[in-house]
């Protein structure tokens, strides 16, 4: 009679009149020691905090790490350039390489391609449509396209120039720029979306955290208000006392760390590819954001019940809705299991027939096969021969 929502052992739990804030239980990796982060193996998890890194430490750097400001500069970052001269972030809306600075005080002419004057430029760097001339894009290139070694560097000729499936492919030159902008700007806001969505739920669930831990007096009115109005001493909710308010903090917090971690998982398993070879992977990707859409419509519900200075619900309401989040929830992982236990199986299967199966845009899944054997061993699930 005394165990908890986690099924810990709590005397005054069910006991509204005690004022005492229920234990937690401190939620852990096993096999990595971090907080719990189902449903991204311990694996994944390393490779979003690095990718998290890697697109926020720059932008961050002179900022308080607002999640809104992070995003607005990595999208500056990624769909404009700085004016050589005075650094204005411009976008580029028309296809000339001529851009002016719209900047009143500047105004300065120069190069989209090579970031030089305008002046430098004549018909033997394309005139005002296109650049052959060299430049090092320093990191950009690392992240987006290998720069040719210096004894491969041609020169684009003018039938190369006139051909766009040749000019396209050639590192420098209008449209080669044009086409990496295009995917750097498409990954930067594929990144955007997925890391603004577990921030929220981040903040969230700190934010929910704190009202958890003053619950029981915050309440304290509430159940000095509903004994006088019962005019029963012995009067205790039901016999459950608060627990109902505290199953749904706790209810709510494990909802917001699988949402959390599933935009980790998101990010990396459905990269957005509509290839017929995928079509397996799209209907999946598709049935994995609907059972997501339809948990954090429940999460948000439940935290404007119960996530307020002030309890805006019946005992009854709050009871629905922490059984239908935790049905949604349990639904939600038990599809991501079966997910992640196919792809041990055919990862299996493929070994022991000596075929190596590489799965186009879903190299991250087939490196760590066995790293999610080991997260679906933690789960109780058996490994397929």
């Amino acid at each position: 009679p005394f165990i908890n929502y986690e099924g810990m052992y709590d005397e005054c739990y069910y006991d509204c009149r005690a004022g005492i804030q229920p234990k937690r239980a401190h939620r852990f990796c096993f096999h990595c020691g971090e907080g719990a982060h189902w449903p991204v193996s311990c694996q994944l998890l390393q490779s979003w905090l690095t990718t998290v890194d890697k697109h926020v430490k720059e932008v961050e750097r002179d900022g308080d790490g607002d999640v809104n400001e992070v995003s607005h500069k990595l999208w500056l970052k990624a769909n404009t350039k700085p004016c050589p001269k005075c650094k204005a972030p411009i976008e580029k809306n028309d296809g000339c390489n001529h851009v002016t600075c719209v900047n009143p005080h500047c105004n300065h002419e120069f190069c989209w391609i090579c970031q030089q004057d305008w002046n430098l430029h004549s018909t033997s760097t394309g005139g005002f449509f296109r650049c052959n001339r060299w430049v090092d894009q320093g990191e950009e290139h690392q992240y987006y396209d290998k720069a040719p070694a210096p004894e491969e560097l041609v020169t684009p000729t003018d039938e190369d120039l006139s051909d766009p499936r040749r000019m396209r492919s050639i590192y420098g030159t209008a449209m080669h720029e044009t086409r990496a902008k295009r995917r750097r700007a498409r990954e930067t806001a594929r990144f955007i979306h997925h890391y603004q969505r577990y921030s929220a739920h981040s903040d969230s669930m700190e934010l929910e955290g704190k009202m958890f831990d003053s619950c029981s007096e915050r309440l304290k009115p509430t159940v000095l208000a509903a004994i006088e109005f019962s005019g029963d001493d012995n009067f205790n909710f039901g016999g459950k006392g608060l627990s109902f308010v505290f199953d749904a903090f706790t209810e709510l917090r494990e909802c917001r760390s699988v949402l959390k971690y599933s935009y980790a998982l998101s990010y990396f398993r459905y990269t957005g590819a509509r290839k017929r070879s995928q079509r397996r992977k799209l209907a999946e990707s598709l049935a994995f954001e609907q059972m997501q859409s339809e948990l954090e419509m429940l999460t948000e519900q439940m935290s404007d019940l119960v996530g307020r200075q002030q309890i805006r619900a019946t005992q009854s309401q709050i009871l629905y809705m922490t059984l239908t989040a935790a049905q949604k929830r349990r639904d939600f992982s038990s599809f991501m299991m079966r997910v992640l236990a196919k792809d041990v199986s055919q990862s299996n299967e493929s070994s022991n027939n000596g075929e190596v199966e590489e799965e186009e845009g879903n190299d991250e899944n087939n490196a760590n096969r066995e790293d999610r054997w080991q997260m679906l061993r933690g789960m109780g699930l058996p490994r397929t021969a």
